[in-house]
């Protein structure tokens, strides 16, 4: 006997026939009779008579209804006092977010989501996208979100992941007006490989994207003139800015320098670099109501993303 088999039975009495009820419980005739028919051969007994106006309980069926009843208001009390413990539970949220997203895409995100939660209270922590992991793996973070391909040393771990996407940026080439004269607007492959570019560390998903997107154009990364490794994105802005080298930079990192003049970019011809961003959180962990809330905000149209 299962209880929902009880609640179908409670619906069918109260409804009156069995086509009302399937329509309240959204399941079809058949599949409401069948639960009824497993609920008579559990008590080997028949428990509703078919008449013109419908159906009514047998002696046996009013008994089950008269429990039934109270099944159905305990199940509403229990559903309403987990509800009442879950809301009472403390609005914390550790977030992990991979820096050129968490620092420029998701500020206003969470803004708009303090709007709609304003008790929430968020733990932003930010790092390249294999530190991020790394600490949802051991259980340090409830949601990651990180961008571009899963780092080489936790691709392995990917069955543990539930994943979304939640959006994408372009990759641009940029550096600094006195490199980059007004006008030019693209390299070749073959000029990229010998520009001095300042590129992130490894386990970045930048970095990642760049690599991916080069071996699909069949360039080794290695064949790339790399001038520093910088585990910063606002310290390579800098370093462009004073003139040394070139960088593959997600748009969103550099929009505002872009607007302002203060670097340049260019694109890379033959070179398609889009830099995926992927919501993460353990598969089978509990999601608290907030978590649950986040993760459907951050698919939805309101994200907002800076």
């Amino acid at each position: 006997m299962k209880l929902a088999q009880i609640e179908a039975f409670y619906t069918v009495i109260r409804a009156g026939s069995i086509s009302r009820a399937a329509r309240q419980m959204h399941l079809t005739q058949p599949a409401l009779s069948l639960q009824i028919r497993d609920l008579e051969e559990y008590f080997c007994v028949q428990l509703l008579e078919r008449t013109n106006k419908g159906v009514k309980p047998t002696p046996a069926g009013e008994l089950v209804y008269y429990y039934g009843q109270k099944l159905m208001s305990m199940k509403a009390t229990l559903c309403s006092e987990i509800e009442k413990l879950q809301s009472s539970a403390p609005k914390h949220l550790r977030l992990g977010a991979s820096t050129v997203l968490g620092g420029y895409a998701l500020p206003c995100s969470i803004h708009s989501f303090k709007e709609k939660y304003p008790h929430a209270q968020i733990n932003l922590s930010l790092a390249n996208s294999q530190t991020v992991l790394e600490a949802l793996l051991e259980g340090n973070l409830d949601i990651a979100m990180i961008e571009g391909p899963l780092p080489e040393g936790i691709a392995q771990y990917l069955d543990e992941f539930v994943s979304r996407s939640i959006g994408e940026d372009d990759l641009v080439l940029v550096g600094s007006p006195a490199l980059i004269p007004e006008g030019r607007g693209a390299v070749t492959l073959a000029e990229l490989r010998g520009l001095p570019l300042l590129v992130r560390e490894k386990g970045s998903g930048v970095r990642a994207t760049i690599e991916k997107a080069l071996l699909e154009q069949g360039v080794q990364p290695d064949e790339l003139n790399i001038m520093m490794e910088i585990n910063s994105l606002d310290a390579i802005k800098a370093t462009l800015g004073m003139g040394k080298g070139y960088s593959l930079i997600s748009y969103i990192g550099v929009r505002r320098e872009l607007y302002y003049g203060t670097l340049r970019a260019l694109s890379v011809e033959g070179l398609s670099c889009r830099n995926i961003f992927t919501m993460l959180h353990k598969r089978g962990a509990f999601l608290s109501p907030l978590e649950k809330a986040l993760i459907d905000f951050m698919r939805s149209k309101d994200k907002g993303f800076c």
